[in-house]
């Protein structure tokens, strides 16, 4: 099989979202006549999780295909290769066109891969739970996920009976600062 390349409307799309103003937020790539292609689009909404949430909307239970999903200034690149795809579909769609997809759109914008097979792998409070802190986070959204992880240490250690004072008033200040940053 031989390498791809991009088709010129993808190519001038992704140019198009260095733009920090752009709307889109999700670009789903297909391989159409030899060039990865655009398929679809999605634009943002006010919160990265909903946005998160619609790809499922995006993808075929039968059809692979790859996502390019904005977080901030970077993007992840998702390889949806769903099991009822044909065995070309799945081989077109790997790990091997995901490099070279990713090579392509320029691997200092694109920072993440992910691999999804089914549906129910398209949820946020899992993807979140999986990375390490980002940087593409903007400052209110690591606020927000340090407060969460600081409230749900608290509760733990509450449970655990660890000095359940000190986790009461932990996981208090924690629902304070975070009911200030919304």
């Amino acid at each position: 099989m031989s390498v791809a390349h991009l088709s010129e409307s993808l190519a001038r799309l992704w140019e198009s979202q260095r733009e920090r103003a752009t709307t889109t937020r999700t670009i789903k790539i297909r391989l159409v006549d030899g060039s990865w292609d655009v398929t679809g689009t999605l634009e943002k909404t006010t919160a990265l999780s909903q946005d998160f949430h619609a790809l499922k909307s995006v993808v075929l239970e039968n059809e692979a295909c790859f996502l390019v999903f904005r977080l901030g200034e970077k993007w992840m690149l998702i390889s949806w290769c769903p099991t009822d795809a044909s065995v070309l579909e799945k081989v077109t769609y790997g790990s091997t066109a995901a490099s070279d997809l990713r090579g392509l759109l320029d691997v200092t914008r694109v920072t993440s891969e992910r691999q999804y097979d089914r549906v129910t792998d398209f949820n946020w409070a899992e993807y979140m739970a999986s990375r390490k802190p980002a940087s593409c986070l903007s400052e209110r959204e690591q606020t927000l996920q340090a407060l969460t992880n600081m409230e749900n240490q608290a509760r733990d250690e509450q449970r655990s009976g660890v000095n359940k004072l000190l986790a009461d008033c932990l996981i208090e200040t924690a629902q304070k600062r975070t009911a200030q940053n919304l």
